[in-house]
């Protein structure tokens, strides 16, 4: 069974580093090319088998045509709807198309957009289409088997660093405080270590139409 790790939610900002991706041949793929299909002109992945649309990058690269470039941010859970806002509205700038905003819809947003903890309730908890932050069985459905370094399919989530990736499954011992939520390690997809307390994002919403 995979492994996945809590970590506590403050801020703290570092590197990332993306190694080189090993693969076991022997080891048949758990999530195979046939499963996924590009949408938004390659900025988006469709999971045919679960019917979630995922960014093709993460949190702070950004989708040129051909690979996600810049870097993977770390991000504190009250800080990512604000980031996911930036750089959806900056994606669909590029691509002449009207940006998906969790705050626009749900009215926070500005420097009189609510308490930190209304953020983040609607950074995890948007409306049905909007992108937000998965949780913990959505995110470990993305997690290749066969593969370390990440564990995860490259080509179509190319640039991908390992380590902790948040997610918005609080951990129930610490009283479902949005201050602990599970992460998943894309290291190996199955490591269970306590992690830094800052995590990398990818965001998802459901499919729509």
């Amino acid at each position: 069974m995979r492994s996945v790790q809590y970590v506590a939610v403050f801020l703290f900002l570092a590197p990332c580093v993306v190694k080189a991706q090993t693969c076991n041949p022997s080891i048949p793929p758990s999530a195979p090319d046939s499963r996924y299909e590009l949408r938004a002109e390659g900025a988006e992945v469709a999971d045919k088998l679960t019917g979630l649309v995922w960014q093709r990058c993460s949190l702070g690269q950004k989708w040129s045509g051909v690979s996600c470039t810049g870097s993977a941010g770390n991000y504190h859970l009250p800080l990512v709807l604000e980031a996911a806002e930036q750089t959806v509205h900056q994606q669909a700038k590029a691509m002449g198309r009207i940006s998906i905003s969790a705050c626009s819809s749900n009215g926070c947003g500005g420097s009189d957009g609510g308490d930190s903890a209304q953020k983040i309730k609607r950074a995890v908890q948007p409306l049905q289409h909007e992108w937000r932050l998965p949780n913990v069985k959505e995110l470990l459905s993305l997690v290749e088997e066969a593969c370390s370094e990440p564990s995860i399919n490259e080509k179509f989530f190319p640039g991908t660093p390992g380590g902790e990736f948040m997610t918005s499954t609080m951990v129930a011992d610490k009283g479902n405080s949005f201050e602990y939520v599970w992460a998943v390690n894309f290291n190996n997809g199955r490591s269970l270590s306590h992690g830094s307390i800052y995590n990398q994002v990818r965001l998802v919403r459901i499919r729509g139409k």
